[in-house]
């Protein structure tokens, strides 16, 4: 299961990322968008420097054709079908053939993946990490997300502790409290129980950014 998330991750993120224009894979096919890559992944993880002159040709050879593409996604039956091919074959690659080994009686049963395509699905991974998860658009999204689930967490606590009105609690954790369960417990679980939504509205309201109505009331 480990390995069908990993395969999963580095195949359909960077194809699900180049439909949305995310990964620009038609830019990897000149030199300098190579050099920014390489030195990201060698910067973020030391462990690749020795590999550093092979890397560029490892990565050219594990996407294949789909270096072929040499525009942004349009959608187009070429391109759908360039995508579908190229992610069908990197699946099989990944997961047939020399890729995984299981052992026989009356060794332990265990999988062993070999060390080579481990690498090869660990260098497509980061190609989403690099364009995607470290994309400066997207850290500052997270870092703003952070932001709000902190200041909530920290008025939820206060209430919870008795710094600020119990009232700003859902009954449903006021019960809760009442009965014993611990702060910091039933401030996660009320969090982790709103969708995106009710944490932005809910943040707004409480930070007084959008005021809710005088006959608004949450309960």
């Amino acid at each position: 299961m480990d390995w069908a998330d990993d395969v999963t991750y580095a195949v359909h993120d960077l194809e699900d990322s180049y439909r949305a224009g995310l990964i620009p894979i038609h830019l990897l096919r000149r030199p300098a968008e190579w050099g920014r890559f390489i030195e990201f992944i060698i910067q973020r993880y030391p462990s690749f420097a020795p590999e550093a002159d092979s890397l560029e040709g490892n990565l050219r050879a594990t996407l294949g054709s789909l270096l072929y593409l040499d525009t942004p996604y349009d959608g187009g039956r070429r391109h759908r079908s360039m995508i579908n091919v190229a992610s069908s074959a990197l699946i099989t690659q990944f997961i047939t053939g020399r890729a995984i080994h299981v052992s026989e009686p009356p060794v332990k049963p265990s999988v062993v993946i070999d060390p080579d395509i481990r690498k090869q699905v660990d260098v497509l991974k980061k190609l989403t990490r690099y364009y995607v998860i470290e994309h400066p658009r997207i850290v500052g999204v997270r870092e703003g997300q952070r932001e709000i689930l902190k200041r909530l967490f920290d008025i939820y606590l206060d209430a919870v502790d008795g710094r600020r009105k119990q009232a700003l609690l859902p009954q449903e954790t006021r019960a809760r409290l009442n009965s014993g369960d611990k702060g910091p417990r039933l401030v996660a679980d009320l969090l982790a129980g709103m969708t995106e939504r009710q944490v932005i509205q809910t943040y707004q309201r409480l930070t007084g950014i959008v005021p809710g109505p005088m006959s608004y009331f949450d309960l």
